[in-house]
């Protein structure tokens, strides 16, 4: 959805956040409903995550919920100029999906440095492919220009350089999201924060959608599709937030690495973009060396004991 959009840049972000904002708005209303008839106040004192018994607010808590949203909102951002500049310079946009699984390394060096976990041996080979995944990115930028390519050889280098500068940054961010996920996850609830964190992001969408709206006329086949995607874009983060919360974080970051299949395939179908070898190469190679990071270890004991 995002690679679709990706053309109009920073303006594709106002067509994703009318829907969910929504629904999600909705089901903080049903709640506050719910505790009036219940506790006879809108919020529920003993479990509530902005509030003490007391009734004073945890200012601490805003920490958490920015963070997840900021992060999430940068992710997005950085994720929807890498795939436009991918396709300026004639690369496949599924690249940029390979590299967004680069949170997997990230979250090797994040968490043992900042909550002690250990890096075990098939996580360090699985970190090896990923680099090998890295340098068949970079080389296949530099393959010869296409015949019928209106740009130069300097502007295609240009335009790679900066998709892959916003291709790496993106899973930083998510990676930095997981670090309030974890760290704040006993005083703010896992499943709270997501909801609240997207209800904040997508107050920012819809505030670029006025701003396009009121100046440019509504395309609404992008409307549609951003509609359509953004609904499963919240779902998927709702999910991850609890994953990396409740410790299954490998799993999921490796079920979420199959988005890189996805968006390949639907860039030559509908899109009609070619894929090089070298490329098809990096795909394979960021495929594997997210799914051995993440979910390298699990598979290794199950077939361990299975042998026994």
């Amino acid at each position: 959805m995002v690679a679709y959009l990706s053309d109009d840049g920073i303006k594709a972000l106002s067509n994703i956040g009318l829907a969910p904002y929504v629904i999600l708005v909705g089901y903080r209303l049903n709640q506050f409903i719910r505790n009036k008839r219940k506790f006879g106040t809108l919020v529920n004192y003993g479990r509530s995550n902005y509030f003490d018994e007391f009734q004073n607010f945890k200012w601490k808590n805003l920490i958490p919920l920015l963070g997840n949203g900021l992060t999430n909102l940068f992710n997005l951002v950085t994720i929807t100029m890498a795939f436009k500049y991918a396709k300026l310079a004639n690369m496949n946009q599924g690249i940029v999906s390979t590299l967004n699984t680069l949170t997997s390394v990230y979250n090797l060096f994040i968490f043992y440095f900042g909550f002690g976990e250990r890096v075990t041996i098939i996580q360090f080979i699985g970190m090896l492919v990923m680099l090998s995944c890295i340098a068949f990115v970079s080389i296949s930028t530099r393959q010869e220009i296409p015949e019928n390519s209106p740009q130069s050889y300097e502007d295609l280098q240009y335009n790679a350089g900066i998709s892959l500068i916003y291709a790496f940054l993106s899973p930083l961010c998510l990676s930095i999201k997981h670090i309030f996920v974890r760290k704040y996850r006993q005083q703010y609830n896992s499943w709270d924060v997501s909801i609240d964190a997207l209800i904040f992001e997508y107050q920012i969408y819809i505030l670029f959608a006025v701003y396009y709206f009121l100046n440019e006329s509504l395309v609404w086949s992008d409307l549609i599709i951003g509609t359509v995607g953004s609904l499963f874009m919240a779902s998927g983060k709702v999910l991850i937030v609890l994953a990396v919360a409740n410790g299954l974080a490998g799993p999921a970051a490796s079920l979420a690495s199959t988005q890189i299949l996805y968006v390949t395939i639907l860039s030559i179908i509908v899109s009609g973009q070619g894929i090089k070898t070298l490329e098809v190469m990096a795909l394979v190679f960021g495929f594997l060396g997210a799914t051995i990071i993440s979910s390298g270890d699990f598979m290794y004991k199950k077939l361990f004991k299975q042998n026994q």
